[in-house]
């Protein structure tokens, strides 16, 4: 969100907040610890401004995505092996 600011994508955290679907209700109780972010949330944020997911969640050092062509099978393989991670209780 700060570095949305100080690159003049946005002009204030509400700005931000509203651009992912945050209403300002859900910003006070998540100030308050009576709601959190939701998927949704971080998808949009990851999308609308470029951030990596994986950043989000603390997988990750790079905070932006990077854009590199992959083939279809290699994707499929990455999908797959994160499917199986999750499913043996690894991911």
């Amino acid at each position: 969100m700060e570095h949305c600011m100080s690159t003049g994508k946005i002009k204030t955290k509400g700005e931000f907040l509203q651009s992912i679907g945050m209403n300002e209700t859900g910003v006070y109780q998540v100030k308050n610890g009576q709601a959190s972010f939701t998927l949704d949330h971080f998808f949009t944020a990851g999308k609308k401004y470029g951030i990596n997911m994986n950043w989000f969640f603390g997988i990750d050092n790079n905070m932006f995505a990077e854009r590199k062509k992959r083939s279809a099978l290699s994707m499929l393989k990455e999908s797959v092996l994160a499917i199986e991670l999750l499913l043996n209780g690894k991911g």
